[in-house]
C-alpha cells in the first residue's frame, strides 16, 4: 500500500477538521411520533480536511506525483499517520471534482488543502 510522501511537512494543527462518521445512521420519518433511526455499518469514513502550508514548487511537484501515480490520480487508497493520534491509519482522497486545491500565499510559497477520508 502507497504511504503518504515523507517530505511533506505536518498539517497546520489548528486547521486539521476531522468529522464524525459520514451516512454511519439510517433515519426514516415516521406518519406520526418521532423518527426511527438505526445504525447503517459497523464501520464508516470520517470525514478530513488538512491545510498544508507553505510549500515550495519542489514539493508540490512532488505532492502531484505522489497523487497521479502512486495512487492513481486518487483511486487508491494510502497509510498515513492520523494527523491528532499519530497512529498510521488508512486514508483515500475524496472522489469528486477537487479532492485537493494549491492556492499561491507567497513567492514560491504556497498553500495545498487536501479532503480525504479515514477509512475503518
Amino acid at each position: 500500500m502507497p504511504s503518504w510522501p515523507v517530505f511533506m511537512a505536518a498539517p497546520i494543527y489548528d486547521q486539521i477538521s476531522i468529522g464524525a462518521p459520514i451516512g454511519a445512521v439510517l433515519r426514516t420519518d415516521m406518519d406520526a411520533g418521532p423518527a426511527k433511526q438505526r445504525k447503517r455499518f459497523t464501520a464508516a469514513p470520517r470525514p478530513v480536511a488538512l491545510i498544508f502550508e507553505p510549500l515550495s514548487v519542489a514539493t508540490l511537484y512532488g505532492f502531484e506525483n505522489f497523487f497521479e501515480n502512486d495512487i492513481a490520480s486518487g483511486a487508491l487508497a494510502f497509510e498515513m499517520e492520523h494527523p491528532i493520534t499519530d497512529v498510521v491509519g488508512k486514508f483515500r482522497f475524496v472522489g469528486g471534482d477537487e479532492p485537493w486545491q494549491i492556492v499561491p500565499i507567497g513567492k514560491n510559497a504556497y498553500r495545498l488543502t487536501v479532503s480525504l477520508e479515514l477509512l475503518p
